[in-house]
């Protein structure tokens, strides 16, 4: 497909609601707790209304103070703030009822540092609730398509064919993954692929974004193969020892179309 080739990202959704909404955050030397708006929220850093991203800068600038945020997402999957105010956020404030490692920090004060007239602060770790491989892929498959067919023979002998249903899958494969980014014990915080396989296999959904500069192209995807979700999926590389490969096969979400 066109975007093979690209290093791509993979999210799953974070659910906001009542009880872990809140940042209590100090703007213009103001203290104050500002809140996101609750559902079902999704790193995408694409402006839409349920990208974490859109809901981070809503709520900070809904501070007293008025501040003017952007959050955007680089490309090893940190967070990067700015705002035109002076601005800290306090994660460890017992007021703060959102996970911190969402976003990307430790439980403790985010200090925005002044540089070249615009306060900026950029996350500790990569946002959680996504994977960033930080490596490219290789689509060796494309689209594909199964049908659900059922065959008979009427009562001359001549067969008949029902087409019920069809479905389109794809695999993808990441080849040459380092260790930090598969195994918990060698990854940095939110780095390791057994964080999506262990959500993947509750059976809910994900968003494969192929490219990370064109957030905007994403696909709601489930594992096609149940075997992935039930046996650890990375193989070793054998010519090199200290690397790893893993393979998506997917398919739509909606199932059967």
């Amino acid at each position: 497909m066109p975007l093979a080739g690209k290093q791509s990202r993979f999210a799953w959704p974070l659910e906001v609601g009542t009880a872990n909404r809140d940042i209590r955050v100090t703007c213009n030397a103001a203290i104050a707790t500002v809140t996101l708006t609750g559902g079902t929220h999704w790193w995408r850093d694409d402006g839409t209304a349920n990208d974490m991203a859109t809901r981070l800068i809503a709520a900070l600038q809904a501070h007293p103070q008025g501040p003017t945020v952007t959050v955007d997402l680089l490309e090893d999957g940190k967070a990067y703030f700015e705002s035109d105010l002076s601005m800290t956020i306090h994660w460890a404030d017992a007021l703060t009822t959102l996970d911190p490692l969402w976003c990307g920090f430790a439980a403790a004060n985010g200090v925005f540092v002044l540089d070249g007239g615009v306060y900026k602060l950029t996350s500790t770790y990569q946002v959680g609730h996504s994977w960033w491989p930080e490596v490219r892929y290789v689509n060796d498959s494309g689209i594909q398509t199964s049908h659900q067919v059922s065959r008979d023979e009427d009562l001359e002998g001549k067969p008949d064919t029902w087409l019920w249903a069809s479905k389109d899958y794809q695999t993808i494969q990441i080849k040459m993954l380092p260790m930090a980014k598969v195994f918990a014990g060698d990854a940095a915080v939110n780095e390791d692929l057994a964080l999506l396989r262990d959500y993947l296999a509750t059976g809910g959904p994900m968003e494969w974004c192929p490219d990370w500069e064109i957030p905007g192209t994403y696909y709601r995807r489930v594992i096609h193969e149940i075997q992935w979700l039930r046996a650890w999926p990375v193989r070793n590389m054998g010519e090199a020892a200290t690397y790893y490969q893993v393979a998506f096969p997917m398919q739509d979400a909606e199932g059967w179309s």
